[in-house]
């Protein structure tokens, strides 16, 4: 009876020791990925929108231009008007781009933490249905043993009857049957914790896979809603712009061709200021971080040698701020061919020929006389309508330099063929083999040059082997765009040297080559693999 009791005790301690021990030590599938799951939705609102919105220009009559034009400073006031219209029209299809960009670009980090979640999920499920059975197998076999006590540990008249050694040897077997009995009661009590705490884990991954699935839902409709805003803006700068430069021709009693290549130029010569504004930027901060001391425990900013894959963990990547914003410029199209702007780089072009950006039809063959029209599987985003001028008015000695690596000529190669060939166009969200965006490009591009690369563009920038500044560039470094001074990027480019970058830009322009300069709120310094 002794022996019983003591059985009874010991599986109540086992219990409940077994229970604290299944708490505190199984594996948490869920904690365990929550950090990296929780960085990932993050990324997805750090693309607030915090720039006011441009307004759409106000097109003055062509009576009140005509008018103008019988005095001198009305003439050259009316000019100047025109002029900031069609700045403030380029600009406002440039800023509804990106922001349709950093929505697709929240959408990928919150289909990733989406996709996590779900394996969270599905794996503790599975975990939490396997312990719950195992831990019922255990019920029964520590049942079994007790049956087998009960039996083993009866004593009575007969056991008198047997001398005082069958009874001695029928208590040692009854001993021996309480010790396995106690031994299973802790077994069971263990398998149920750990059935226990598992079914809490997948109830708690549920809740989370519900959670990001809501938020992927959410932030698909962002994107939805920018991408019609920037169609929508797209559209309405092409008719502006159009309507504008026909005015600037009238004023200045020039031909509608000329005052495009007037505009055009003009357009040209600030997005060179703008690149040669960020390379300058770049190069202070380069110069700044060299002069600095740097703390032992963490490097103070990127330089060309910074290896923060190796060297630093994640929460390390430096945030630099932007380089100033010169008047913003129009968003280029391809009418015009594409213009070596301020080039920090004079590597030969790839043997593959970089053509100019795409027509205005949502053409992948980036070669201004080709218009086949892809069908997109989203809804159409901005349209770049502005051209660029052959131009440029460089500013930066280019310094040639090697490419990043023997790898970076397959890569590059692959992405001008992909831009070159027929039926290629961007779509968001696109990972391939013929609609792209931006990321799911450069990712593709890279993974045929044997390079992993991550699907998002913040985490491409993030996952960089080394940060160089513009001045520095070599084919096939990555450039980036970002609209908070480097927090989060919204957009990805290949440079392939002689200041020319490929990328997958948007639904209407396509996969081309194009200017640095084109790649709009540059970011100082590039990712380097």
């Amino acid at each position: 009876m002794n022996t019983r009791r003591t059985v009874g005790v010991t599986a109540v301690v086992a219990a409940v020791a077994a229970t604290a021990l299944a708490a505190a030590s199984l594996p948490a599938v869920f904690e365990a990925s929550s950090d990296t799951v929780q960085a990932n939705l993050q990324r997805t609102d750090q693309s607030t929108q915090t720039e006011a919105d441009i307004s759409r220009p106000e097109i003055p009559a062509r009576q009140d231009v005509v008018a103008a034009k019988e005095k001198p400073a009305a003439k050259n006031s009316m000019g100047e008007r025109l002029q900031a219209s069609i700045r403030q029209s380029a600009d406002r299809e440039r800023q509804a781009e990106a922001r349709a960009q950093q929505a697709n670009e929240g959408l990928r980090a919150a289909n990733e933490a989406l996709a996590e979640r779900n394996e969270t999920a599905d794996s503790t499920r599975h975990r939490a249905e396997a312990a719950t059975e195992v831990a019922a197998k255990a019920q029964d076999e520590s049942g079994t043993v007790a049956a087998d006590m009960y039996r083993g540990g009866r004593s009575g008249a007969a056991d008198v009857l047997l001398g005082e050694d069958d009874v001695l040897a029928r208590q040692a077997t009854a001993d021996k049957v309480a010790a396995d009995k106690a031994l299973a009661a802790e077994e069971t009590a263990r398998r149920a914790a750990e059935a226990e705490e598992l079914a809490r884990q997948a109830e708690a991954a549920k809740t989370a896979q519900a959670e990001a699935t809501a938020r992927a839902e959410e932030q698909q409709r962002r994107l939805d809603e920018a991408a019609r805003i920037a169609e929508e803006a797209a559209r309405q700068n092409e008719a502006d712009r159009e309507q504008l430069i026909t005015l600037l021709a009238d004023l200045e009693d020039l031909t509608v061709a000329e005052a495009t290549a007037s505009v055009e130029a003009m357009e040209q010569s600030e997005r060179d200021s703008a690149l040669q504004q960020a390379v300058a930027a770049s190069e202070r901060q380069a110069e700044e971080t060299a002069a600095a001391p740097t703390p032992s425990a963490e490097p103070a900013a990127p330089s060309a040698s910074t290896d923060p894959a190796s060297t630093a963990p994640a929460t390390s990547v430096p945030v630099i701020p932007a380089a100033p914003a010169p008047t913003p410029s129009a968003t280029p199209s391809a009418s015009a061919t594409p213009s070596a702007s301020p080039t920090p780089s004079s590597t030969p072009t790839p043997s593959a020929t970089p053509t100019a950006a795409p027509t205005r039809t949502a053409t992948a063959t980036p070669t201004p006389t080709s218009t086949p029209t892809p069908t997109p599987t989203r809804t159409a985003a901005p349209a770049p309508t502005q051209t660029a001028s052959p131009k440029p008015t460089p500013t930066t000695t280019p310094k040639p330099t090697q490419t990043s690596g023997p790898w970076a000529s397959t890569a590059i190669d692959w992405a001008i063929n992909k831009a070159n060939e027929s039926g290629s166009y961007y779509t968001w969200g696109g990972n391939g083999p013929k609609g792209y965006d931006c990321s799911g490009f450069t990712r593709d591009a890279f993974e045929a040059a044997g390079k992993y690369l991550p699907r998002t563009s913040t985490q491409q920038y993030r996952a960089a082997k080394q940060y160089v500044p513009l001045s520095q560039l070599q084919p096939g470094d990555l450039v980036f765009s970002t609209s908070n001074g480097g927090s989060s990027m919204y957009h990805v480019a290949i440079y392939i040297g002689n200041g020319q970058v490929v990328h997958a830009r948007n639904p209407s322009v396509g996969i081309s080559v194009t200017p640095l300069s084109w790649v709009n709120n540059i970011h100082p310094y590039a990712g380097r693999y």
